[in-house]
């Protein structure tokens, strides 16, 4: 439960930033910024509802949070890449 709370929090901060870095309109221009918001909704209220078991299915939603690393990791790869050539 420790660890649900802080990645929430992790990536609830990350969309936060990355919705004042990049503008209204252009954050919902981005698919992967829309995937992410979705993913963060879904983690905070399963987290307020976790003692409702009809919401234990929300837990399941929450495997998304391992699709937002792939795109961390692809747009760092980009950087790497971009600072090597």
């Amino acid at each position: 439960l420790i660890l649900d709370i802080v990645f929430t929090a992790i990536f609830t901060l990350e969309l936060l930033v990355n919705f004042f870095i990049t503008g209204f309109y252009a954050f919902w221009k981005d698919g992967w910024n829309i995937l992410d918001l979705f993913v963060v909704l879904v983690s905070i209220v399963s987290l307020s509802v976790s003692r409702i078991p009809a919401f234990n299915l929300l837990r399941l939603v929450r495997v998304f949070r391992v699709v937002r690393l792939f795109k961390w990791f692809h747009s760092l790869r980009e950087i790497i890449n971009a600072l090597t050539h």
